[in-house]
């Protein structure tokens, strides 16, 4: 998966760098480019970019191909504080350096997913305990922002044991919160990994759900549909 968009990575890049490229043209090209920012060589690039506010393809003379703008610069942070191999110390430098005295929501809010993002068991049974704790005051926009962060293809083995938990503390979420809050944290439904017996814990928690409490088993039959589709979806695509 990393190769594959390292590969569109610099075919977007690619693409910046082509003189007949007029400014309209680039805007969606960057805006597509970091959702491809994956393996570390390209993340150290993208960290020389932030030094210097400026996307570049060539590291001597560092010619500009596009201004990063605001969400560009916070879009490069969450993917540095995803990766494992870049020390949480460097992470944490690089977050009070690109983000500064910002106070605004989307800084907030960026925070609070890079925290999330960090790859370590502690950071992650922390961040668990946050997202279900139902005495909680913290904005369910500051939650959010979490649970952006909580997951990640590159964590797989940290946030394996969370996919069964979220099965677990499911019932606890919707009968203690807000149903708001419920459709937030749902989607935290786990379709990273989908076995068998996750099917069959939403199955049983059907069953235990009373036929009169509409919402939730609306919600359980929801999820139940994703997950046979994305098991179908990923079974066709293993076998062609």
């Amino acid at each position: 998966m990393i190769e594959k968009r390292k590969i569109m990575f610099n075919v977007l890049l690619g693409l910046l760098a082509k003189p007949h490229i007029d400014h309209s043209t680039k805007i969606p090209i960057v805006d597509n480019l970091f959702a491809f920012l994956s393996d570390l060589e390209n993340l150290n690039l993208a960290k020389l970019w932030l030094e210097n506010g400026v996307v570049f393809n060539n590291l001597e003379t560092k010619a500009e191909l596009f201004k990063l703008g605001t969400k560009h610069r916070y879009s490069i942070l969450k993917k540095i504080f995803e990766e494992p191999s870049i020390p949480v110390p460097e992470k944490h430098e690089l977050l009070a350096k690109v983000i500064g005295d910002d106070k605004s929501d989307i800084a907030e809010n960026t925070k609070e997913t890079c925290i999330a993002l960090i790859p370590t068991a502690e950071n992650k049974a922390h961040v668990w305990e946050q997202l279900t704790d139902t005495n909680s005051t913290e904005s369910i926009y500051k939650r959010g922002a979490k649970m952006g962060g909580f997951y990640s293809w590159k964590q797989l083995d940290l946030i394996r044991p969370y996919f069964d938990k979220f099965y677990e503390v499911l019932p606890h979420i919707y009968e203690k919160s807000t149903f708001k809050y419920v459709e937030n944290f749902n989607t935290l439904l786990p379709r990273m990994e989908i076995k068998d017996e996750h099917i069959v814990k939403l199955l049983a928690l059907k069953l235990q759900t009373a036929d009169n409490n509409t919402n939730f088993a609306n919600l359980l039959n929801e999820n139940l549909e994703l997950v046979m589709r994305s098991k179908q979806v990923r079974e066709y695509a293993l076998k062609h």
